[in-house]
């Protein structure tokens, strides 16, 4: 037996050192998270006042001014990209330059002017101050105009491809560019018309209207992208008919074209129905709040945030769309990386020949 005295014993950390890291660590965790949520609860409550916390509108302006960037940045870009895709249907091209540009004027008009209207009414502007009242009609005019245009050139997209699911062969007969491009100019002055309503109307029956023109479009777009997705569904079970019988020996010039030409299909049906979702899921909330608006007016200054994150959200669809034509479209990818890789290029072009000015002086 060994005595107490000759053990060995493992060698003693320092309590305090270990217990200090830990509470350290705990401590910015701790507060990390109470910050956040302090944040974040403030902003919550305010949905349930009359008025918007300074942090609610510092958060708003926030979202539109990195929102409004990137749809002017992201639509130029796209509208450059689809005049130079030759491959694109003509009726297709029309129908997406005119979301497009409608999605441009967002970022361009419509943010701007609600990052200054907000900022103003943070800054205790009163409400008869005529900046303030220019501001406050600039920005319903707009919004009005643009997100109309935005939301019936949704629409006119859908039909247009549930015409191609439908009458496959009588479409071309039917939906010519030249119908196309009257349409998409109906529906540019139909919008300045309706922009222009809460001018000469009464606002309960402007919004009344603008519900249930609302209601009834995304009625009519879920109907529309149903069908589109059935019969996406089909053309995929066609490519896979099809391709079983080329891959089996029977494969000819007319069966490449027709599987080339159902896949064409698809993908376009595919960008029609990822439009209309996100649609969908940024203007709902909007013309949701549109019916208490417009039969309980005393309800349009009760919802505080609720309301100012619908507006923000639908501006938020003017950024998201050409992302969705970039990755369903790989032409339109193909000419976004042509013109990026240009753009860079000249970039460099010119930052060397400043370079070389600079060492000749």
């Amino acid at each position: 037996m060994e005595s107490s005295k000759n053990r060995s014993f493992p060698p003693v950390i320092p309590v305090s050192s270990c217990a200090w890291t830990k509470r350290n660590s705990f401590f910015l965790r701790s507060s990390t998270r109470l910050l956040f949520r302090t944040f974040f609860v403030r902003i919550l409550l305010s949905t349930m006042k009359d008025t918007l916390t300074n942090s609610s509108f510092i958060f708003i302006c926030v979202v539109n001014s990195l929102s409004f960037y990137t749809a002017i940045v992201l639509n130029c870009v796209t509208i450059h990209a689809i005049r130079r895709t030759p491959s694109l249907p003509q009726t297709l091209k029309i129908l997406l330059l005119s979301l497009a540009s409608s999605d441009l004027g967002v970022g361009l008009v419509v943010q701007p002017s609600y990052i200054v209207q907000h900022v103003m009414e943070l800054l205790d502007f009163p409400e008869d101050d005529p900046l303030y009242k220019a501001i406050t009609h600039v920005t319903a005019i707009s919004s009005a105009f643009f997100c109309s245009v935005s939301f019936l050139s949704t629409l006119a997209l859908s039909a247009d491809r549930f015409m191609v699911i439908t009458f496959y062969l009588k479409r071309k007969g039917v939906m010519t560019s030249k119908r196309v491009l009257g349409i998409v100019v109906a529906i540019w002055f139909m919008c300045m018309f309706v922009a222009f309503d809460f001018s000469w109307m009464s606002r309960n029956i402007a919004f009344l209207i603008h519900a249930i023109i609302g209601v009834t479009g995304e009625t009519v777009l879920i109907f529309f992208n149903l069908v589109i997705y059935r019969a996406s569904k089909a053309h995929l079970n066609q490519i896979k008919a099809m391709e079983l019988t080329t891959s089996q020996g029977t494969q000819n010039a007319s069966n490449r074209k027709e599987i080339i030409n159902v896949a064409r299909l698809r993908k376009f049906a595919k960008l029609s129905i990822n439009v209309s979702i996100v649609f969908f899921v940024c203007y709902m909330p909007d013309i949701c709040l549109l019916w208490p608006y417009a039969l309980i007016p005393a309800s349009r200054t009760r919802y505080g945030l609720i309301s100012v994150l619908a507006d923000t959200l639908c501006f938020l669809n003017s950024s998201v769309n050409p992302l969705i034509y970039c990755f369903a479209i790989g032409n339109i990818r193909r000419s976004i990386r042509k013109l990026t890789r240009g753009l860079l290029s000249s970039l460099g072009e010119e930052r060397a020949l400043k370079a070389q000015g600079d060492t000749k002086t």
